[in-house]
């Protein structure tokens, strides 16, 4: 009777067993607020196959790299988007009270992944997130400066990237009038 017992419970336990969620993708987009053209693409892919993918460019001349980070590389980071409650945020952090005014012409940030078939994505707008979203997004910009070899993050916000006149070392000389007086 044991010996009938023993392998139907361990079937038994396989079958009621829960699998692990799995993250097969994860990706960061930087979206510019309202700016003139050309808009900018900048998005980091990271997929469970061990493959990154960094698009940057403009829409009418996208570039696409493409890196071999390993699939430990990708659950590390997987890891990382579970750890800091990544799953448990809402969709969108536009403004910090209800009652706020909505800013429309910000830039902001979509963070995604994909969990077992099922996509999650959550929109920063203009900074308005909370500070464990601020930390996954750190995460996926530092772990990709690793593998594209720069020291700071590939991914420049489009505004303040290219939006902002660049500054002279000499100042700007005011004219000032003459004003006639009548005779």
């Amino acid at each position: 009777m044991k010996s009938i017992l023993t392998p139907l419970l361990c079937l038994l336990a396989a079958s009621t067993a829960v699998a692990a969620p799995q993250i097969t993708e994860i990706r960061l987009q930087d979206a510019p607020g309202f700016v003139a053209p050309p808009i900018l693409i900048n998005e980091l892919v990271f997929r469970s196959d061990g493959n990154f993918y960094w698009n940057e460019g403009t829409l009418e001349k996208p570039v696409k790299h493409r890196y071999s980070i390993g699939s430990e590389g990708f659950q590390k980071l997987a890891a990382a988007l579970e750890t800091h409650g990544f799953f448990e945020l809402k969709p969108k952090y536009d403004r910090l009270k209800p009652t706020d005014p909505l800013i429309m012409d910000g830039s902001s940030v979509v963070v995604s992944a994909t969990r077992d078939g099922i996509q999650k994505h959550v929109v920063d707008y203009s900074g308005f997130g909370p500070s464990n979203l601020w930390e996954v997004e750190m995460i996926i910009r530092g772990f990709a400066s690793q593998y594209i070899g720069m020291k700071r993050t590939p991914i420049i916000r489009a505004t303040v990237a290219k939006s902002t006149p660049p500054r002279t070392s000499t100042p700007i000389p005011v004219i000032r009038g003459t004003q006639k007086t009548p005779n």
